[in-house]
């Protein structure tokens, strides 16, 4: 029996090209229904985006997020919970899910994001409109 590195999803294993030329259309699709708003190509978002990938490869350890990314422990708190109220689900529920997403992102760029502007910037939910920072 033959083992073929791109069915196992991995990827590093160069799935991620071959899954992308098979369903083009389909993979920006699915990192939109899981990053939501966040899957827009501006600033605000790449650098939520960036900490929740780190936030996750550290095993959610908010001191380790902290630490790569040369943050105060509460930003990383800040920045995750503003990422789950803007996806509208915690990084909790589906994380291997919001992993797929945020590689595709990462190696696949603008081809799998809505474009900056048009609409599609990001909204809060509820609460006031003045932004933190």
């Amino acid at each position: 029996m033959s083992t073929s590195t791109n069915d196992t999803g991995n990827p590093a294993s160069g799935a991620w090209s071959t899954a992308s030329a098979r369903t083009p259309a389909r993979l920006p699709l699915l990192v939109g229904r899981i990053l939501g708003p966040l899957a827009v190509d501006n600033e605000q978002c790449a650098q939520l985006r960036a900490t929740l990938q780190d936030f996750l490869t550290t095993g959610c350890s908010y001191t380790a997020t902290a630490s790569n990314e040369i943050l105060h422990k509460n930003t990383v708190h800040y920045r995750i919970r503003k990422a789950e109220k803007i996806m509208g689900h915690s990084v909790q529920a589906g994380h291997a899910d919001l992993e797929v997403a945020l590689l595709a992102v990462k190696y696949l760029g603008s081809t799998v994001i809505q474009p900056s502007g048009g609409g599609t910037e990001v909204r809060q939910h509820s609460g006031s409109p003045r932004h933190r920072h």
